[in-house]
């Protein structure tokens, strides 16, 4: 029942200073594993979504320092999903919906008003026309959720990158974003100092912030146990990095990078407080650090060939746990990639493995397995002019990576084995 399809379709104009763009994705999948309590492996239940986008962008250099960029969109995404579920013994089939329309525009401008400075201004607005969502039994019919918004968003931002040193430049910027879903104005700063004393080598140090507004779900969502919360704030994110990087004449590339995030606020469902009628609500109550290390190291030969490779640590811990290991998440990341051309660049053979570290699935000890993945494929563009073909052999081992179920029902989820792909892409 694992069952999935998508259409897409995308275009692309330019005209001198001016691009059009427009897409539209059409997503159909079956949902076997009895998300939200519902009947396993169930036909009926199934997830469609549908997303269009426009875009039009005017680019256009005002002088030797400087470049305005306009842009104007229009956008849309529908919802809906029939979930089959027992009520009293029967089955019963709930109706979820929803739907949002935003528009919207952004104006850019980059220039040098002095020596030794590079700035960025800019101002977007856009309007959340309509964030509608339903949720109602069809049979027989009762309806547990109706909400329906709209607002403004509002953001500036101004970066300035000053080229303190010869090798040193400065990063200082900030934004500030209006947001109806918020009762306060959000500031957020961000930072970088790049040291060059090589031509071949750089070091950067990094800081960041921002936030992530509720969504009219989490806000407004009034059923099944879960309650209303007007009182959320913004989750947010602080990142720090250090990063070196150096490149040598011959095509290779070493990089290598420490980075710390602390998470706050985060919106999760948790007890209803004192104040609020009811089981549970979504509120700020989750925290995280986030402590890693990523080295990557790649080399480009002048015929074509790449060879690259990267590990990453990650240890993400939940603080409100005492700073224990978080689920889900795993700790080791390795990737290798390896390709190369043949018949006079005629066709172009790409090998990957992709290794992830086992996962916790709960705080008392149970544990998802750790896997390893080595895809193929080979792919040409000069078979026939406009023509990109591919055949790839994905999960070539054909093994069944354990990704958590996160349901009562299912705790583990045994994946796809080898899959074959083939793909036609026309261009004109």
């Amino acid at each position: 029942m694992d069952d999935e399809r998508a259409d897409r379709l995308f275009g692309k104009f330019k005209f001198e200073e001016f691009t059009l763009s427009g897409g539209y994705v059409n997503r159909f999948k079956r949902v076997p594993t009895a998300s939200f309590d519902g009947i396993f492996n169930d036909q009926q239940f199934f997830t469609e979504d549908k997303q269009f986008f426009t875009n039009l962008k005017y680019e256009k250099n005002v002088s030797d320092t400087a470049k305005l960029q306009l842009k104007g969109y229009y956008q849309g995404y529908d919802y809906h999903a029939d979930q089959a579920y027992l009520l009293d013994g029967s089955r019963v089939i709930n109706h979820d919906f929803a739907s949002g329309r935003w528009w919207g525009g952004e104006a850019q401008l980059t220039f040098s008003p002095i020596n030794g400075h590079r700035m960025i201004l800019g101002l977007e607005y856009q309007y959340d026309q309509r964030q509608a969502l339903t949720n109602h039994d069809i049979d027989p019919y009762f309806s547990y959720v109706r909400s329906r918004r709209s607002g403004h968003r509002l953001e500036a931002y101004l970066q300035d990158d000053i080229q303190i040193l010869d090798d040193l430049i400065f990063s200082a910027g900030a934004r500030v974003d209006y947001h109806h879903m918020l009762n306060s104005m959000q500031a957020n700063p961000r930072l970088g100092l790049i040291w060059s004393p090589l031509a071949n080598t750089q070091f950067k140090l990094l800081y960041s912030s921002t936030f992530r507004a509720p969504n009219s779900w989490e806000r407004d969502y009034n059923a099944f146990g879960f309650v209303a919360n007007p009182d959320m704030r913004e989750e947010q994110i602080k990142s720090y990095e250090g990063i070196v990087e150096w490149r040598a004449a011959n095509g290779l590339r070493l990089l290598g990078s420490l980075f710390h995030n602390d998470i706050s606020q985060l919106l999760m469902g948790r007890p209803a407080t004192a104040d609020i009628d009811g089981d549970y609500s979504v509120q700020n109550y989750g925290r995280y650090h986030a402590y890693g290390i990523e080295l990557e190291a790649e080399k480009r030969w002048s015929s074509g060939r790449l060879l690259k490779a990267s590990y990453t640590y990650n240890l993400l811990t939940n603080e409100n746990s005492h700073g224990t290991w978080a689920t889900y998440s795993p700790q080791n990341l390795f990737k290798l990639h390896y390709a190369e051309s043949f018949f006079n660049d005629y066709m172009t053979l790409g090998i990957e493995n992709i290794f992830i570290d086992r996962r916790k699935l709960d705080y008392a000890g149970s544990f998802g397995d750790g896997y390893n993945l080595v895809n193929i494929n080979l792919s040409s563009d000069k078979l026939i002019r406009g023509l990109d073909t591919s055949f790839g052999i994905y999960n070539l081992f054909d093994i069944h990576p354990q990704m958590p179920g996160v349901s009562d029902q299912v705790d583990i989820i045994r994946m796809n084995g080898r899959e074959l792909r083939l793909k036609l892409q026309l261009t004109f």
